[in-house]
């Protein structure tokens, strides 16, 4: 950590970075090799968010945030995923607020990830979305994200497993038009470097992908599926 972990304040000034990044103390940086794989968990002192940054960005930018807000909605005990349907988008600052709460609900007792915590509900469609960065570098995270987890979601259900159904978390990408077409960014031709970024994920066990994908009341679950069988259901 840099002189020992610094006192620092985080003024985020995109969608994604104020409903992601900016909770939950997890500072890390990308290498060659992957997302996030040198880091530490160390908390801002205080986070300020104002919507006047919001004002300032583009569309693809605001909707890749959406996908984090739609990512965190499945584990809510409150009315996120509700408010996400409604006919009626309710205004940004209240879809942050709630995103806010949401991540909060999932850190507050599991800090810093220990082994059978709840914060690693926060790897909903990372597992897949971070490889996808590296295969189809067009893609913004929250874009990549979005795909994963509809692939994630996608595994879990072909492995058996009771999750939020597929179609609410694809609906609502719809709606904040996000990208859906995984074979659009990855085809046979991209599938070796795809599986490589995959591969280097930091949650995988011995040649075993891990994610984790939103249980039945918002209860985090945790998978993992061998690369063959991963293959036969993407391809």
């Amino acid at each position: 950590m840099y002189k020992r972990g610094i006192p620092w304040f985080f003024l985020p000034t995109t969608l994604l970075s104020q409903v992601d990044s900016s909770i939950g103390g997890k500072v890390a940086i990308n290498t060659a090799y992957g997302k996030n794989q040198l880091g530490a968990f160390w908390p801002a002192q205080q986070v300020y968010i104002t919507d006047i940054f919001l004002e300032t960005l583009d569309a693809r930018q605001v909707k890749a945030g959406m996908a984090e807000i739609i990512k965190i909605a499945p584990f809510s005990k409150g009315t996120l995923l509700q408010l996400l349907g409604a006919p009626e988008v309710p205004k940004i600052l209240t879809l942050v607020e709630g995103a806010i709460r949401a991540k909060l609900e999932v850190i507050g007792n599991d800090w810093y990830e220990a082994k059978g915590g709840t914060r690693i509900g926060l790897n909903f469609g990372h597992t897949i979305g971070h490889a996808l960065e590296k295969t189809a570098p067009e893609l913004l995270h929250g874009e990549a994200v979005a795909l994963g987890m509809l692939i994630e979601l996608q595994l879990a259900q072909r492995l058996g497993e009771k999750t939020i159904p597929l179609e609410v978390i694809e609906k609502l990408l719809i709606k904040f038009s996000l990208p859906t077409q995984f074979h659009h960014y990855v085809n046979k031709e991209r599938w070796s470097l795809f599986l490589e970024a995959l591969l280097q994920d930091k949650k995988n066990e011995v040649n075993r992908i891990i994610f984790v994908v939103p249980g039945p009341e918002g209860k985090v679950k945790k998978l993992e599926i061998n690369l063959l069988h991963l293959k036969s259901i993407l391809f």
